[in-house]
């Protein structure tokens, strides 16, 4: 049985996300996405083709990743494919935000709670 994943809510320490930058060898991570570049609401396709942009990019800097998804907790928006950048350095991933139209993302750090970076 696979473990549950890890959901990561401002202001909410867990000892699961903890858990999860350790195995990875990380201390800090980030959970980027290109999804709806400048907050204006994109087709799927569209944010399918930026999304894979970023991917691409991650990869030729060789940051180590996994998938996410950013998603509202009263779920009234569809949830954004996402990844989470394990050791990120803050400066990078506001690079990285900016480039792909972001106003903001998710940070976190192994034993505090989550805060968004706005970019703008």
């Amino acid at each position: 049985m696979s473990e549950p994943p890890c959901v990561a809510q401002v202001g909410v320490c867990d000892d699961r996300i903890d858990k999860l930058l350790r195995n990875h060898g990380a201390t800090t991570g980030e959970v980027l996405t290109a999804w709806n570049p400048e907050s204006q609401l994109c087709s799927l396709a569209e944010n399918d083709a930026v999304q894979r942009r970023l991917e691409v990019k991650l990869e030729a800097m060789k940051v180590q990743y996994l998938d996410a998804e950013g998603r509202r907790r009263d779920g009234t928006c569809r949830a954004e494919r996402s990844f989470c950048c394990l050791g990120l350095s803050l400066d990078t991933a506001f690079e990285l935000a900016r480039a792909f139209g972001q106003s903001a993302f998710l940070c976190f750090e192994i034993g505090k709670p989550p805060f968004i970076a706005l970019t703008r």
